[in-house]
């Protein structure tokens, strides 16, 4: 009697894998086998080499306000990486430079690179104004212009604003 149950489930097994199997089987034919996709450029913010980022560290280090408020060296760099618009397109390099000891600065004429929503660009500006005990300076160079656009106070203790400059008030000028 065992032996017929026994047969009896092998054969409903066999039946089945009859019955269903060729559904498995012809459920991947060849022509849905996937192909083999070239190498495509993933989609993502572009990124910077080692190379583009040591052009930036040197057009940085031959930047006159930069030249004048860190020829001591002392300093280290944070952060490094690709600054890029909307459409992911390299435009160079953003640093945050750390200080080893908080520096105050004066008045000064601080290059701004402005933000154009519109155009998905930047114009160059300028800000001017005063910084307390900075800890961290933000660094942005346009490495098509080969140029320092931006330098700025990150973190720091207080803002010193001109006299003729009112809080809330424009200070950005081209």
């Amino acid at each position: 009697m065992r032996r017929i149950v026994f047969l009896a489930g092998v054969t409903m097994v066999a039946a089945a894998v009859v019955a269903f199997g060729g559904y498995f089987v012809g459920a991947f034919t060849e022509s849905d086998t996937p192909s083999v996709v070239p190498d495509v450029t993933p989609l993502g913010p572009p990124t910077v080499d080692d190379g583009q980022k040591q052009e930036a560290l040197q057009l940085a280090a031959g930047n006159q306000l930069f030249r004048e408020f860190f020829a001591d060296r002392n300093y280290t760099v944070a952060e490094i990486g690709p600054w890029h618009n909307s459409e992911l397109e390299l435009i160079g390099v953003g640093m945050i430079l750390v200080l080893n000891e908080p520096k105050s600065f004066g008045l000064t004429d601080w290059p701004k690179a402005i933000w154009d929503e519109e155009t998905d660009s930047y114009s160059e500006g300028v800000l001017r104004f005063g910084a307390t005990d900075v800890t961290e300076v933000h660094v942005l160079v346009d490495l098509t212009k080969r140029k320092v656009v931006e330098i700025r106070p990150e973190e720091y203790g207080a803002i010193e604003l001109p006299p003729d400059v009112t809080p809330g008030s424009p200070s950005e000028t081209d």
